[in-house]
């Protein structure tokens, strides 16, 4: 009797243990090592940004140029020294900070301070000087079919045909804009740098295409 005590003492931990659920520990599919690759034929593109074609092709905006992937070659284009020359430019090479594929495969490029369009291997001038831009140059494509481009010190709206924009929001002294998104309600969403170690959060309604009045700006 006194050993069956004792053996029930010690597997009652064990039925203890047993009777917890079981919850199955998911890995993140995306930090799986056969998921990374390094691929050699992109090393020496010095790329600055990137977007993807709808044919999964894949584009890089670099110093000197534009590339494109389509997983076995890279095609590089310099950029056009034609264009380059009627262009704002910086001292030093010019890069390309932003890049957007848009639907009809043409591509939106910030070179420098100057938005500008490649289309069937042509290139032009879309926003002669943008304003200040360094790493913070963001292009986003609204459901609209407007194009959206943040650079440091503004936030544009370009129409989807191109034919017009319009400088929507400017930052303030002492400040910069730090990045740029459009949410799923298609609403935009700034993030602006007030300080050295201080930034706000500004939610900005987007009715029918257009940003409403400042005094409907909430900011966080």
């Amino acid at each position: 009797m006194r050993c069956h005590f004792i053996l029930c003492c010690l597997l009652l931990p064990l039925w203890c243990v047993a009777v917890q659920p079981y919850t199955p520990k998911m890995a993140d599919p995306l930090l799986e090592p056969w998921r990374w690759r390094y691929e050699e034929s992109l090393e020496g593109l010095s790329a600055l940004c990137m977007d993807e074609a709808k044919d999964g092709t894949l584009w890089f905006g670099n110093v000197d140029s534009i590339a494109s992937y389509d997983g076995v070659t890279v095609d590089t284009f310099p950029f056009d020294e034609d264009l380059l020359s009627t262009i704002t430019r910086r001292a030093g090479a010019p890069w390309a900070s932003a890049l957007v594929v848009l639907p009809d495969d043409s591509l939106l490029v910030l070179i420098d301070q100057s938005l500008v369009l490649r289309k069937k291997g042509s290139w032009s001038v879309v926003i002669q000087d943008v304003g200040s831009s360094r790493f913070e140059g963001q292009l986003h494509v609204a459901t609209d079919g407007a194009i959206w481009l943040l650079v440091s010190d503004n936030l544009w709206r370009i129409n989807s045909d191109l034919a017009s924009c319009s400088k929507v929001m400017s930052a303030g002294n002492h400040t910069d804009f730090l990045s740029f998104c459009l949410d799923h309600s298609g609403d935009g969403w700034v993030v602006e740098k007030t300080g050295v170690l201080s930034s706000r959060l500004v939610h900005l309604p987007i009715k029918g295409g257009r940003l409403e009045h400042e005094v409907e700006w909430v900011e966080y």
